[in-house]
């Protein structure tokens, strides 16, 4: 589900190497500390998961910001952290 339009958002962009050598594989995965949140222009919004593929490596995620005007709670989260990532990997990681 999109954001409604007129909402500042933030695009996270990640490139990184998978422990392998190769090109990251894999998903990132943003989670909401909170199930909505309230706009001024927009109403009730209905928060939910925001996901990412890599692809060859890289990975693009544009999401609601934190310090959006307008947004309550402010900082979209309880402790002001507003989401909390989390990946999956196609491989395992594997340490020496």
């Amino acid at each position: 589900m999109t954001l409604p339009p007129g909402l500042q958002t933030v695009t996270i962009v990640d490139t990184r190497q998978h422990p392998d050598g190769g090109p990251m594989r894999g998903r990132l995965t943003l989670r909401p500390e909170v199930d909505a949140i309230s706009s001024a222009e927009h109403g009730l919004i209905v928060m939910g998961e925001a996901r990412a593929d890599w692809v060859n490596g890289a990975c693009t995620l544009t999401v609601l910001a934190c310090d959006a005007d307008g947004i309550n709670p402010t900082g979209c989260g309880p402790t002001g952290s507003p989401k909390r990532p989390t990946t999956r990997q196609d491989a395992p990681i594997r340490y020496c």
